[in-house]
């Protein structure tokens, strides 16, 4: 019985990694005014700590391995 999956297969590994690169955007990627940086940066880490506590809380059936 193996109940463990590969850690590209985690939808916590994904959302942490897609909100980060997000943020590393907005500071490196994008010409943007600063304060709408600011704004960006703040909601993309809100949003995915917040979807990476539901994925945990109701949607985890294996452990990452």
């Amino acid at each position: 019985m193996n109940d463990v999956k590969p850690a590209f297969a985690s939808k916590i590994n994904w959302t942490a990694i897609l909100g980060a690169a997000a943020g590393l955007g907005t500071v490196f990627g994008l010409d943007i005014d600063p304060a709408l940086q600011a704004k960006i940066v703040a909601t993309t880490s809100a949003v995915s700590s917040a979807a990476i506590v539901v994925w945990r809380t109701w949607y985890t059936s294996k452990k990452v391995g």
